[in-house]
C-alpha cells in the first residue's frame, strides 16, 4: 500500500464518520470541547492522551518480548504489509499516517460508533464493547492482533468515557501509533541489516 493510499484511508475514515453522522443527524465531533473553556480543557486532554500513550507502548513491547512466538506473526505481517512503505516515507510520513489514524479512527469508532450506540442502546459499556470489537476486527492481521487491537479499543474507549472528550483518545492513538511505528521501523531496519 502506498503512503498516499494510507493517508487517504486513515483520514477518509474521519470523513466517512462525519458523512454517516450527517446522514443520521448525529455529530461525531460533539464531545470535542468548544466555547470559552476550550483551550484549557483541550490542552489538559492533549497532555493526558500523550502521557498515556507511552505506558501503552511499553505494555505492547513487554508482551512482544515476553511472548515472541505469539507476536512474531504480527511483526511478520506488519513487515510485509506496511514496513517498506513506512520506511521509505520517513519520519514526517509516519507522523502523518499516525495523525490520520488518531483522527480518522477515533472519529469513526469512538465519536460515531461508540457514542452513537451508547445513546441508542442506553448503555455506554455495551457500546464500548461493541466499538472495541469492531475496532479489533478492522485491524485483523491474525487472532493475536485482533485481541490486542480490541484491547486497545477498550483503552481508547474507556479514556473517551472517562474524559468525556474525543480529544484525549485521538491524541493517545496518534502518539501511540507514532511511537509504535518508530519502534517497528527501528526493528525492521535492524533485521534488514542483519540479513
Amino acid at each position: 500500500m502506498s503512503l498516499d493510499a494510507m493517508l487517504v484511508f486513515e483520514f477518509g475514515l474521519g470523513v466517512a464518520a462525519l458523512l454517516i453522522g450527517w446522514f443520521f443527524d448525529f455529530d461525531p465531533l460533539r464531545t470535542i470541547p468548544r466555547g470559552t473553556a476550550v483551550l484549557s480543557t483541550n490542552l489538559k486532554h492533549i497532555a493526558l492522551g500523550a502521557a498515556l500513550a507511552l505506558p501503552l507502548l511499553v505494555f505492547f513491547l513487554t508482551l512482544e518480548v515476553s511472548l515472541p512466538e505469539l507476536f512474531r506473526p504480527i511483526r511478520d505481517a506488519l513487515d510485509e504489509a506496511l514496513a517498506p512503505t513506512l520506511c521509505e516515507a520517513g519520519w514526517a510520513g509516519r507522523a502523518l499516517v499516525s495523525l490520520g489514524a488518531g483522527i480518522g479512527e477515533e472519529l469513526l469508532f469512538r465519536g460515531l460508533i461508540q457514542d452513537g450506540l451508547g445513546q441508542l442502546w442506553g448503555s455506554p459499556l455495551l457500546a464500548l464493547l461493541a466499538a472495541s470489537v469492531l475496532f479489533g476486527a478492522v485491524h485483523w492481521l491474525n487472532t493475536t492482533y485482533f485481541l490486542f487491537a480490541t484491547g486497545m479499543g477498550l483503552v481508547f474507549g474507556a479514556l473517551w468515557i472517562w474524559t468525556g472528550s474525543l480529544v484525549a483518545p485521538i491524541v493517545m492513538h496518534a502518539v501511540y501509533d507514532m511511537l509504535a511505528l518508530e519502534s517497528l521501523m527501528r526493528d525492521y531496519n535492524r533485521r534488514k541489516q542483519g540479513q
